[in-house]
């Protein structure tokens, strides 16, 4: 399966990170149509530099279900993978081949699926970041939420120093025919292009 993005037409101007947002949408983009088995087309793609308090209050904004991992390697960093709870039962159904609409709550079945759909997901984005700076990332085991992002928010708060510019990437994706899902990569960028030597 394919997805459809008009590069840079979809970035917002971001100094530089042009390459790494585009890398990461693009890995993701592919996985999620492979795991999904239908078309992927990424709505919109954004990148910048927040402070990390900022960076992770924007996260905690909305009821979401999803999944999240810290980077292991050489940067401190983050993904975070979010849907609606609509689309999330909508992209377990798909997951769990099921017929749409079949999924109304999301139980133990569906929140596994969605659990490792994520972890895979996150995995090839560390992928996608990785090949730009050049070294291998890694990350930890999912921590899946499927209340909302504070709990994940709360979590990483304590990982990042709240005053430390981080690099933001943020890309939505829809899946199929209106599923939605939103990607957000947060890091150390300085970190990164030390180590990388850049």
């Amino acid at each position: 399966m394919g997805f459809a993005v008009t590069d840079t037409a979809l970035l917002k101007k971001t100094g530089g990170l042009d390459s790494i947002a585009l890398s990461i949408s693009r890995n993701t983009a592919q996985t999620l149509a492979a795991l999904a088995q239908k078309p992927v087309r990424i709505r919109s793609v954004k990148a910048g530099i927040m402070l990390a308090d900022d960076a992770l209050e924007s996260i905690s904004q909305s009821p979401l279900i999803g999944a999240y991992v810290k980077i292991i390697g050489p940067i401190k960093g983050a993904v975070v993978v979010m849907f609606s709870p609509k689309s999330a039962a909508q992209f377990a159904d798909m997951l769990l081949q099921k017929n749409s609409g079949t999924t109304k709550v999301i139980g133990r079945m569906e929140m596994s699926a969605l659990s490792e759909a994520c972890n895979i997901i996150s995995a090839s984005c560390l992928t996608g970041l990785g090949k730009e700076f050049g070294f291998l990332l890694f990350q930890s085991t999912p921590r899946f939420t499927s209340t909302s992002t504070l709990a994940a928010t709360g979590n990483l708060k304590s990982y990042f120093d709240a005053q430390l510019p981080i690099t933001v990437v943020e890309a939505e994706f829809e899946v199929g025919n209106g599923t939605c899902g939103m990607l957000k990569v947060v890091y150390d960028g300085s970190m990164a292009k030390k180590v990388a030597g850049i």
